[in-house]
């Protein structure tokens, strides 16, 4: 049997790594938030070069000769940017596309509230985003549902009575942005004294579009709210002891009365 050298055979053993590590490689291509980003270039190994360059788009590179380098002023949609790897045996390119996104707005869920029911909906206040922007609401802590989960102004039903913790999350591509907001609901005291006596000072007949009072006894203050805590003039709908809320935009109310001395409320949603 042939006796082969040990340099001979450390070289035969090392020369599949020198070829891998001979070949550029400009590493995976990327989406960014921002106009920034790390490159992920395959590094030379010793007595080895290489080198960053731009192909397409924008980019400053911290360090163009090093393949791990930092590249910032990043175009905002694609970039096409190039490593360049020389060794003995002469130079080998590769590209990678890096993607930029615009970031740097913030969600915004709303200020916190807190209700009185039941029922027990809040009308949510969230700031919307511009296309191609996409938003959600999603619960944290609590209960409940929403009428439309995508809507910065959902409606927020059947929630706990306590504190019901909600997240609205915008962004696209990779950028991603947060912001909660907090829902109290606690029972009202009107609505406490009514639940006592078995039954509901008022009520709203979501067909007839009516706000109903059910009590026979004198009212002495008469008041509704709309979701921001505006008044709102109720007009008769021929009855002492009814109104037409029809020819209100769609939202949540709070009605509020003093009839026979005591302090009732009730909260509706008026829908179309």
């Amino acid at each position: 049997m042939r006796n082969i050298p040990l340099l001979t055979t450390l070289a035969l053993v090392a020369y599949p790594l020198i070829q891998a590590n001979a070949q550029a490689n400009a590493g995976p291509d990327q989406e960014v938030c921002g106009t920034s980003t790390t490159l992920q270039g395959n590094p030379p190994i010793p007595g080895d070069s290489g080198f960053w360059t731009l192909v397409s788009g924008n980019a400053t590179f911290a360090d163009a000769s090093d393949p791990l380098t930092t590249v910032t002023d990043l175009a905002l949609g694609g970039n096409i940017l190039m490593w360049t790897h020389i060794n003995g045996f002469g130079a080998t390119t590769d590209e990678v596309a890096i993607s930029g996104y615009e970031g740097g707005w913030l969600a915004n869920a709303g200020t916190d509230q807190t209700i009185y029911g039941p029922p027990f909906t809040a009308q949510l206040a969230a700031t919307a985003c511009v296309f191609p922007c996409t938003c959600s609401w999603s619960i944290v802590a609590g209960n409940g549902s929403f009428s439309d989960p995508t809507d910065p102004y959902s409606l927020f039903s059947a929630l706990n009575v306590s504190s019901n913790t909600l997240r609205w999350t915008c962004g696209f591509g990779p950028c991603w942005t947060t912001d909660q907001t907090t829902i109290t609901a606690s029972l009202s005291t009107g609505v406490e004294v009514t639940i006592a006596s078995g039954w509901n000072t008022f009520h709203f007949d979501p067909n007839a579009q009516l706000l109903v009072l059910n009590a026979s006894g004198m009212i002495e203050g008469l008041t509704l709210f709309d979701a921001r805590g505006g008044t709102v003039d109720l007009h008769s709908s021929g009855s002492a002891r009814s109104w037409n809320v029809a020819i209100y935009p769609p939202g949540v109310y709070v009605v509020r009365a003093i009839v026979d001395g005591d302090l009732h409320t009730h909260r509706f949603v008026l829908n179309r």
